[in-house]
């Protein structure tokens, strides 16, 4: 059992009740009633997360009917609900499941016009701002620390530029799509070696898809690469789990398999990392949402 903070333990128990992690360990006391499923030789993880998505917003199939990612309309528009736009049936969600992915990003809920950036000034919720190159990161360090604001900086491409400089600021970073062609000159020296830099530094990070840009069935392929180029297996494994719930502002809840956290878990034919590894089941709030 991979708990995802960096424990892994072999033989585990998992107990679950009414859709949250009772207790995990070994030699735990099971109520008579429990209902036991034993899965011997696989493994259990966390559910996956990816902090930076367009999933049911940027649907598949259907062309730009179905392009519903970005407001035009105006030059900012925080008053416009992401889940709005979302379509359920976006054949991404049960790619998703069937991935082992069980949380990803939606933004907060509407007020009128630019009050919504108050909450920012507040400190109640951070920005989330798109940047790749190396200057504009530092630009918007230098900004957030005028302004007193939170945020979360999202591909974050040439963080290995500035990585020792990332260290010394405290700031959350999500990595990626890696797994791309340099499609635009910010891309230029986008690949793995950020990912490394940023281990190297200390720098917590999440690794991110921005499906469908990379389809969200590769999170976990997007990890597996990474370790391939050099990055350890606890660091990609956290990147797509508990760092990720705590970029997002929801560690307390999910990202790693701990009591009183949603039972939210996979169980894998593999090692996560392994190419064979296969999702057998995912489970959401303890209900199986893929799997027999």
């Amino acid at each position: 059992m991979i708990l995802g903070n960096g424990e892994v333990i072999e033989g585990a128990t998992l107990l679950v009740h009414l859709g949250s992690i009772v207790d995990v360990g070994m030699n735990i006391d099971l109520p008579s009633d429990t209902e036991i499923m034993n899965v011997e030789g696989t493994y259990i993880t966390p559910g996956l997360i990816d902090v930076h998505t367009h999933i049911g917003v940027f649907e598949e199939g259907i062309g730009p009917a179905g392009h519903d990612f970005n407001e035009t309309s105006q030059a900012a528009t925080p008053h416009v609900r992401a889940i709005d736009g979302i379509n359920p049936f976006d054949r991404g969600f049960e790619d998703a499941r069937a991935a082992g992915v069980t949380t990803v990003q939606i933004m907060k809920k509407r007020d009128l016009g630019m009050e919504q950036l108050s909450k920012v000034i507040k400190g109640e919720i951070p920005l989330c701002i798109h940047a790749h190159r190396s200057d504009d990161i530092v630009t918007i360090l230098r900004l957030l620390k005028e302004f007193e604001v939170e945020a979360t900086i999202e591909h974050c491409t040439e963080g290995h530029l500035i990585a020792e400089y990332l260290s010394k600021h405290s700031v959350r970073v999500s990595v990626g799509p890696t797994m791309t062609s340099r499609t635009k000159v910010e891309l230029n020296d986008k690949g793995w070696h950020t990912l490394l830099e940023l281990e190297k530094h200390d720098v917590p990070f999440a690794i991110t898809t921005d499906h469908p840009v990379v389809t969200i069935d590769h999170l976990i392929t997007s990890a597996q690469t990474s370790v391939k180029n050099g990055l350890s297996e606890q660091t990609a494994f956290k990147a797509i789990t508990l760092r990720a719930a705590e970029h997002i502002g929801i560690a307390e809840q999910v990202g790693s398999l701990e009591q009183g956290k949603d039972a939210d878990f996979v169980i894998w034919s593999h090692h996560p990392f392994n190419v064979q590894a296969n999702v057998m089941q995912t489970f959401i709030n303890g209900k199986t949402v893929y799997g027999d």
